[in-house]
């Protein structure tokens, strides 16, 4: 009887010792709560901040980890292979990773120097400068003047894009033929005397130094010019509100390609639109005996030959489909597949793609996917490899095999 009476005192005590937790408890949310209602502006705003360093901060490291990966992946084991292959492998092994470093080192030179190339590309437009004379302008232009300067918007941005795309891709392919033209010469200045190879070293600097052509102001205009011709045969007429579809926008872009193909690379026009006229600048820039000029001269001479080739017009029109379809693949994150949009919706975007178009920052899309057309390499193959060499003829030791398949090599 005692034990039942003492329970009944300890569970009657503990019922207003749990009311008095509920009620603090209560209270303690109810103040919180207050508190976040008061400051909501102030932890929206922090949580947007906060969110959006992890989500750059996540970003920053995916690409640095790319580009670690890419140097791990690329140096170390190529350096590896390189001392394999140094200790008695043969001629044809060394030729080949020769051929590999090669492609190589020509796209990561045209990727270090596209920011000069872009600066020069775009001073070669007047898209700022149009824009902001239509908006500061706006309410004392008639209907009619509004309309001319969205056309003359819509010209540049699209001439802009496109130019972008071929001063790219003309630049990527010149320097694989120059580069694969010299190449077989380079691997042989190992076996030349030390004052042979300086001088094989100024020719050579001489030949590569005609890829500045098309870096420059020049040799820009001449591709801008083409390429704004292409413009306004295709889409003079479309007015910027006209709508269109993602597949339109393709098929357009496609057909200024064309036009802008016949302006430029077609019946050898791509010796014209690439190479210097005066082979004599690029000798006496470097000082050059009258035999050097003479090899420059050849060495330019047999790039003319590949510029000229049906191969090379082909391969380029390839990249550029490529790129022209990775362009508009770009433009699917605003415009659904199927969706009708205005013309005039697609400028903002258009000058951001030409952008990254020459962008020399981390990895550039365009330039991957350049060095992972089986076409590209076929073309650099043809011109640094002899006729009669057979590449498949070269038996790979299982390490070395695992090595260049790491490398994503394929002899």
């Amino acid at each position: 009887a005692e034990a039942a009476e003492l329970e009944g005192k300890t569970e009657a005590a503990a019922v207003p010792q749990a009311r008095g937790d509920r009620r603090s408890a209560h209270m303690m949310l109810s103040n919180a709560w207050n508190w976040a209602k008061k400051h909501r502006r102030k932890i929206i705003v922090g949580a947007v901040v906060v969110g959006g360093a992890i989500y750059i901060g996540r970003k920053l490291y995916r690409r640095a980890r790319a580009s670690l990966d890419d140097l791990l992946n690329s140096d170390h084991l190529k350096n590896d292979l390189l001392r394999q292959i140094s200790l008695g492998r043969s001629a044809e092994w060394k030729m080949t990773l020769h051929y590999q470093r090669n492609q190589k080192v020509s796209d990561m030179t045209v990727k270090k120097n596209l920011e000069n190339l872009r600066t020069k590309l775009f001073e070669l437009f007047e898209i700022n400068d149009l824009t902001q004379t239509l908006r500061d302008n706006s309410h004392q232009l008639s209907p009619d003047q509004k309309s001319a300067y969205f056309n003359q918007i819509k010209i540049q941005c699209l001439s802009r894009a496109v130019s972008s795309l071929y001063a790219l891709h003309l630049l990527l392919l010149l320097h694989r033929l120059e580069i694969n033209i010299i190449g077989k010469q380079m691997f042989g200045d190992d076996r030349r005397a030390g004052t042979e190879q300086e001088k094989a070293h100024d020719e050579n600097y001489a030949f590569l130094s005609s890829t500045r052509y098309i870096q420059e102001a020049e040799g820009l205009r001449v591709i801008v010019k083409g390429v704004t011709r292409a413009v306004e045969a295709c889409a003079g007429e479309l007015q910027p509100q006209h709508e269109l579809s993602l597949e339109e926008l393709l098929t357009l872009l496609k057909d200024i390609a064309s036009k802008a193909d016949v302006e430029l690379i077609n019946d050898g026009l791509a010796v014209n639109t690439a190479l210097p006229d005066n082979v004599q600048d690029l000798c006496d820039n470097e000082r050059l005996s009258p035999d050097g000029c003479r090899l420059v001269a050849q060495f330019l001479s047999e790039t003319r030959d590949f510029l000229e080739s049906p191969q090379f017009v082909s391969v380029f029109r390839l990249v550029i489909d490529r790129a022209l379809k990775k362009t508009v693949e770009r433009l699917s994150d605003k415009f659904q597949p199927g969706q009708r949009f205005p013309l005039a919706r697609t400028f903002g975007r258009f000058c951001q793609l030409s952008e990254e178009v020459l962008s020399s920052t981390f990895s550039n899309a365009y330039i991957e996917d350049f060095a992972n057309t089986p076409a590209v390499n076929e073309l650099s193959e043809m011109v640094y490899f002899p006729p009669d060499y057979e590449q498949g003829k070269i038996s790979k030791t299982p390490s070395i095999g695992a090595l260049m398949e790491r490398l994503q090599f394929s002899p």
